[in-house]
């Protein structure tokens, strides 16, 4: 069962193609002119229009014309009435959106079938689109899932800061640009100090909350937008710095070895504080070709160990700039 929208002036035309239709069990509306079944259209919803040419007020071809400019009509499939001293506007007809035409007088088995077939049509088309919707929305739903599974991919479960693997992607790119651009890069390196005794202490729950606080202590002092954080092993983070030298680096690691004090951890497993620190070791590289990027991690690493070496809870700085 459908429902049916039909457009004529003549009312004796409405009644045989009402008659005819109702057979089949589908709903018939009508109007007799263009203007009158647009209002109803915007009323009712329907699957199909059937409208004579020659109509007062708006004719078939102005009506059809309309349907087409609206996106929430133009999918309701018209099928006009004509006349068969009409069949020079027939090329007019499809022109103007029509998806049938019927001649008048009109036979009932023709009418029948012709309707039947648009009708078929629309439902086709309308699956084919809901087909197109649920894709679409398939689609964006996988590709917010790809994205979300990219940034998952990128991120330290525990510490919602970067990961090691993250961190070499973004190391490396800083590196090409600090070279075009002939700018210094600084790497942090930071150690928690005497991390296996805090967890002996206060247990691996705790253990894992520390590292989530230290974390957000190092992010929150670094405040511009190229400065990057990552987790680069169990207790140890790795802070880059483009465009920095060695005195900015210092000041940048002073600050994080005095915030991370200021958290005021409890750490009674310490030798060097009644409070959670961290040693830092610095390196500062001017990139260019010949350079291996990663012999500035290495050297940052060194310093960390002479900072750990010579007694933690300090900064210790590889000032070397080749």
């Amino acid at each position: 069962m459908a429902r049916i929208l039909v457009l004529d002036d003549d009312d004796l035309i409405i009644d045989f193609i009402r008659t005819s239709l109702e057979k089949k069990n589908h709903e018939v509306l009508s109007a007799t002119d263009g203007k009158t079944g647009l209002l109803t259209l915007h009323k009712e919803q329907v699957d199909l229009i059937i409208s004579d040419i020659v109509m007062p007020e708006m004719d078939g071809f102005e009506f059809c014309r309309y349907c087409q400019s609206n996106k929430y009509l133009r999918d309701i499939p018209i099928m006009l009435v004509t006349a068969v001293s009409d069949f020079d506007k027939l090329e007019q007809t499809f022109e103007t959106g029509a998806k049938d035409f019927i001649n008048k007088p009109i036979q009932e088995v023709e009418l029948l079938a012709r309707t039947s077939s648009l009708l078929n049509l629309k439902i086709e088309r309308d699956k084919r689109k809901q087909r197109e919707k649920e894709l679409t929305e398939i689609t964006g739903f996988l590709e917010e899932k790809n994205q979300l599974l990219k940034r998952l991919a990128h991120i330290d479960s525990l510490t919602k800061i970067a990961n090691r693997r993250y961190f070499s992607k973004i190391f490396n790119k800083e590196w090409k640009r600090a070279i075009r651009g002939k700018y210094n890069i600084s790497i942090l390196l930071i150690d928690i100090d005497y991390f296996k005794f805090f967890n002996d202490t206060y247990g691996h729950l705790a253990g894992d909350k520390c590292l989530e606080r230290v974390a957000g202590a190092i992010s929150s002092t670094l405040k511009r937008p190229a400065d990057f954080v990552a987790r680069y092993g169990g207790e140890e983070f790795i802070a880059l710095l483009p465009n920095t030298d060695d005195k900015g680096a210092l000041f940048i690691a002073e600050k994080i070895r005095k915030n991370v004090l200021n958290l005021q951890i409890e750490h009674t497993g310490s030798d060097v504080s009644i409070w959670l620190s961290v040693s830092i070791g610095i390196s500062t590289k001017f990139p260019h070709e010949l350079t291996d990027s990663y012999k500035i991690i290495s050297e940052s690493d060194n310093a960390l160990y002479e900072a750990k070496n010579n007694g933690r809870n300090q900064v210790a700085q590889n000032s070397s700039l080749t």
